[in-house]
C-alpha cells in the first residue's frame, strides 16, 4: 500500500527536480506523488530502481534533458511523450 505525505511541493528553477533512487537490490517500493509541479534548470524527476510508483497530476518541467528518467522502475500515470 503506498503510504501518503500531503504537502504542497514547489520546485521552481532548481537545479534538479527529485529523485527517487534505490538499489538493484532493494528497490524504492510504493510510492505515490500527486499534485506536484517541478521545474527544473538541467533535470526534472529521476525514478531509478523502483516499483509501485504512482503519479497522479504530476507535471515535469526541465530546461535541458527528460523531464522524467525512468531507469529500472515500475512507473504508473506517465503521460505520453508529445
Amino acid at each position: 500500500m503506498p503510504k501518503n505525505y500531503e504537502q504542497e511541493l514547489d520546485r521552481h528553477e532548481q537545479p534538479i527536480g527529485g529523485v527517487i533512487v534505490g538499489l538493484p537490490e532493494s528497490p524504492i517500493e510504493n510510492v505515490l506523488l500527486e499534485n506536484i509541479t517541478i521545474t527544473a534548470e538541467p533535470a526534472g524527476l529521476e525514478l531509478r530502481n523502483a516499483s509501485g510508483v504512482k503519479l497522479k497530476n504530476v507535471k515535469v518541467t526541465a530546461k535541458r534533458g527528460e523531464p522524467i528518467l525512468v531507469r529500472n522502475a515500475e512507473v504508473s500515470g506517465l503521460s505520453p511523450a508529445k
